[in-house]
């Protein structure tokens, strides 16, 4: 662990609390919505979650970037060469407007060259904190009573057959234009022996870390949605790649995360769905 980048979690760490108590704020006094698309929400509590984010981070770090969900996109060209946090101050928007306790604050942390180092992902209505430094492991807090329990170091599972397996996944706002996941649902639903939607994607990676599912893949997420994920799920030992098998180490759209002896064979159902079946 570097100075570095140990510095950065201790400041995504305080960030994305202070984001999240501000959530269980607003949840608390109701809540105003409004559309992005046809089914994408967005609310005044996101909003209001990531400039508290934006304000913590340009204090400690001002010559980092930001790339936020909600605030001004940054497009990779715009970052690459630079330092970037990657912020989504609300994942599971849809879960936390409908009174479920599924969502969290995510944020990941990039070098100049893109590849994620920290990654921090906080559940408060779980009472549940993810942190990863590249090299250095994964590891979960419970969070309570404005205090944190010792940290447990994270590992994934690994069924040898994806008949064993639990795997999470879900689907694009936008079913009108582009992948819609669902040929590969419905292959990887005939394979494994449960795949489950549950609505927030940082989480999902989450769960493959501490093995409470056994795999996740989805396909046109945004780079805030996978950035800390992604770190989260390698350093508790998961292979993560796209959908062609190539490793991802920078905030990705598509993703693919599973034990070493899972993951081949996820691939495999998944490349069944688009008729480019082959060995793992």
């Amino acid at each position: 662990m570097s100075p570095e980048t140990a510095e950065r979690r201790d400041i995504a760490v305080a960030a994305a609390r202070a984001a999240g108590d501000l959530l269980v704020e607003y949840r608390e006094q109701g809540v105003e919505v409004e559309r992005k698309g046809r089914i994408d929400l967005v609310s005044e509590a996101d909003r209001a979650a990531e400039a508290l984010v934006r304000e913590h981070l340009t204090s400690a770090l001002p010559n980092d970037m930001i790339v936020g969900e909600e605030g001004e996109v940054l497009a990779e060209d715009v970052v690459a060469g630079h330092p970037r946090w990657y912020v989504d101050p609300l994942d599971g928007t849809t879960n936390y407007l409908h009174g479920a306790s599924r969502w969290a604050v995510s944020l990941g942390w990039a070098n100049p060259s893109g590849a994620i180092e920290v990654g921090v992902v906080y559940a408060p209505a779980l009472g549940e904190l993810f942190y990863a430094e590249r090299g250095s492991g994964t590891w979960l807090e419970m969070v309570g009573d404005g205090a944190a329990s010792n940290a447990t170091r994270l590992h994934v599972t690994d069924p040898a057959r994806l008949d064993e397996a639990v795997i999470a996944s879900g689907f694009p706002y936008d079913l009108e234009h582009g992948p819609t996941n669902l040929p590969e649902w419905a292959s990887v639903t005939r394979r494994a022996r449960s795949v489950r939607c549950l609505g927030a994607a940082a989480l999902d990676l989450c769960d493959v870390a501490r093995g409470n599912v056994d795999g996740f893949w989805e396909q046109r997420l945004g780079r805030w949605d996978t950035a800390a994920g992604i770190l989260i799920a390698a350093e508790a030992g998961a292979v993560v790649t796209d959908l062609q098998g190539r490793a991802v180490v920078c905030a990705a759209p598509d993703v693919v995360a599973a034990g070493a002896s899972l993951h081949g064979h996820l691939l495999v159902a998944l490349r069944e769905a688009s008729g480019e079946a082959g060995d793992p």
